[in-house]
């Protein structure tokens, strides 16, 4: 029977609705990830987002146990151009499913399910792209399915690997009507482990595998034959102060340079780390974290308005009720600053006045 209910919200996950900004998300539609900012993610062996996080972590799970969330993003910039100052703006809203599952084989050996956006991005431009009422919108689409295997070798170490179908989409939307798009899905891989180093101290490591995919049908001038969604590598620990009190923290290299390649930019691989806290007490957990990403891009030169990547600052807060039978609901907020963003473009020069995401999740535990 649970079975059964897994594979009907599974199907319900599966809509158009399925895209994300950012570009890449490290928060995955729970609450407990946008709460903590992603922070916690590598080191979670407590519930079935560890599919996505890191593979290992499920090894914690007893039986059976699934969560599915909905993400509300509210995507918002104002930029203006400075030598006519004329102002401009895009902006997008989008819902984003979440849907995980993990169930035990037997004392050892665990497996798990996963869909989900890893990120993406999709912007509405309020008078064209560069005001010229040419492009109305933009749209980068990732899609992953993911299946995991784990294997507890002791208890204190774990180890997971994870398979990965990922589906990328690009498409821009002309003001004429008409639509330039393409759309590609390509397998990949991540690797995980988890180890409890004392019953106060655990570490996690995850890598994952970059992915490539063939958008030939686009313009030439648009990409150069290949979209390459980066490699990325976490490490964490997770420090039990107390009964109460639970404190992370993580460093992750993401490797842009090859996105950038796509696009003939320049882009740098980025360094990136965070901290996050929970705290329990009776049936409540409340939950908060801060993370920051390098930009990928280090000047305005090598940065454009359809993606105008910068430095990233995400802020969670965020709070899960516990119900009967290992039941949970959460609710969770993030705000997420995406830098200045400024951009010399065509001759032109942008400056950014407002460049954020504000998310708002809700999840449920089973």
């Amino acid at each position: 029977m649970k079975y059964m209910l897994w594979a009907g919200m599974c199907s319900l996950c599966i809509t158009p609705a399925i895209e994300a900004a950012g570009l890449a998300l490290s928060q995955i539609g729970t609450a407990d990830s946008v709460a903590s900012a992603g922070v916690a993610g590598v080191t979670n062996n407590n519930d079935s987002a560890a599919v996505i996080t890191n593979a290992a972590g499920i090894t914690g799970i007893n039986g059976f146990a699934y969560q599915v969330g909905l993400e509300y993003l509210d995507i918002n910039q104002k930029y203006e151009e400075q030598t006519s100052g004329r102002s401009l703006s895009a902006s997008s809203e989008m819902l984003i499913p979440h849907l995980s599952m993990v169930s035990q084989i037997d004392e050892r050996w665990y497996y798990g399910l996963a869909l989900y956006a890893p990120g993406g991005l999709a912007l509405s431009y309020s008078d064209g792209l560069i005001g010229a009422g040419v492009i109305d919108s933009s749209e980068i689409t990732v899609v992953n399915f993911d299946g995991a295997i784990a294997y507890k070798v002791s208890e204190a170490l774990s180890f997971g690997v994870t398979g990965i179908a990922q589906y990328a989409k690009m498409k821009f939307t002309l003001s004429a009507g008409d639509e330039s798009s393409d759309h590609d899905t390509n397998l990949s891989f991540a690797l995980g482990a988890q180890y409890q180093v004392s019953s106060e101290v655990l570490l996690g490591l995850n890598y994952n595998a970059s992915v490539h995919h063939d958008l030939s049908q686009l313009p030439d001038s648009v990409i150069d034959q290949d979209l390459v969604w980066p490699a990325m590598t976490s490490l964490g620990v997770d420090y039990q102060f107390n009964k109460q009190l639970t404190l992370n923290a993580s460093l992750n290299w993401e490797q842009w340079s090859e996105f950038g390649d796509s696009f003939d930019r320049n882009y740098d691989d980025t360094l990136g780390g965070g901290v996050s806290a929970s705290y329990q007490f009776a049936d409540w957990r409340l939950l908060g974290g801060v993370h920051y990403d390098q930009s990928p891009i280090k000047n305005a030169e090598n940065r454009t308005i359809d993606m105008p990547l910068d430095e990233t600052l995400r802020i969670g807060i965020g709070a899960e009720w516990s119900l009967s039978q290992g039941q949970s609901i959460g609710v969770a907020y993030q705000y997420m600053d995406l830098g200045d963003g400024d951009t010399d473009w065509l001759t032109q020069r942008y400056s950014f006045s407002t460049n954020n995401i504000h998310f708002l999740t809700v999840s449920f535990k089973g």
